[in-house]
């Protein structure tokens, strides 16, 4: 029987550390056969809760399952210390471990404040942008990390999806006093336990609440969650009621459309792993 060998690590890699803001690389140059096979592979590719794949591009990553089959939500994982970086421990969640599916990068030399850490990286196996590391070499490395904001649920539409197909439901809107600003049509389901946005398609961007259908508060609810999750003034924000009562149409003056996807699309990203609306 092999040895087993004992991985020490500190602390400080167990321990919920700062939340750090990762901003992929943008731009990213991709030839037409990466394109055509990408297009060709999420045509016929379906996805369960759980699974997750890179921000930009959409493909797929990793499944966060435990043995049971239970989901593990990323947002759950401890973080690192230093960096915010998720840890995916093989020995507690070894299924998910071998689920990763993306290619090895190169290897960097980190400067810390104990020394210097070699990342043994690797990075989306379409797109090429860099998702995580490991800290050794080798095909069954007890601890993975990934980056904060690298990958996202498979609900949520990556960037490239969303550039491709923009949901019909966010469009740009000029005012009487010709400011810019844009349409927004909204879903509001009440009575819920929880606020926040469930889904975007597009007809509409669907949000719960925690408010009754009787106290005739939906709109003023609806219209603080959108105003929250775009970072505006509710004041703002002006609302025309749908065709039913749980339609609404809003419209939000100086937000662009893309800007306003974006946001909408990293509440519905929020929700999804668990987390109430900032």
């Amino acid at each position: 029987m092999p040895k087993r060998t004992t991985h020490i690590f500190t602390s400080e890699d167990l321990q919920d550390g700062p939340k750090i803001e990762y901003r992929p690389t943008e731009n990213i140059q991709v030839s037409d056969d990466v394109k055509r096979r990408y297009e060709e592979r999420h045509a016929t590719e379906t996805y369960r809760a759980g699974d997750y794949k890179c921000k930009m591009c959409g493909t797929f990553a990793v499944s966060l399952r435990d043995d049971a089959e239970a989901v593990v939500p990323l947002s759950t994982l401890p973080k690192r210390r230093t960096d915010g970086a998720s840890i995916l421990d093989r020995e507690k969640y070894e299924k998910a471990a071998d689920s990763l599916t993306v290619e090895k990068s190169d290897v960097k030399l980190i400067k810390r404040e104990k020394g210097v850490e070699r990342q043994y990286r690797f990075a989306c196996r379409e797109c090429g942008i860099w998702l995580g590391y490991w800290p050794q070499d080798g095909d069954r490395v007890r601890l993975t990390y990934i980056l904060p904001g690298a990958l996202i649920s498979a609900q949520v539409r990556s960037r490239r999806e969303l550039e491709q197909h923009p949901p019909m439901c966010i469009a740009p809107h000029v005012f009487d006093d010709e400011r810019p600003g844009c349409r927004i049509n909204v879903y509001v389901d009440l009575d819920k336990t929880r606020t926040g946005v469930m889904y975007i398609n597009d007809e509409n961007v669907a949000i719960e609440l925690q408010v009754s259908f009787k106290s005739g508060r939906s709109a003023a609810a609806a219209v603080a969650l959108i105003a929250r999750t775009l970072g505006v003034d509710a004041k703002s924000i002006i609302v025309e009621r749908g065709v039913t009562p749980r339609l609404k149409v809003l419209y939000i003056r100086e937000v662009q459309p893309a800007d306003a996807l974006l946001a909408l699309e990293d509440a519905l990203q929020e929700h999804l792993e668990g987390a109430e609306p900032k």
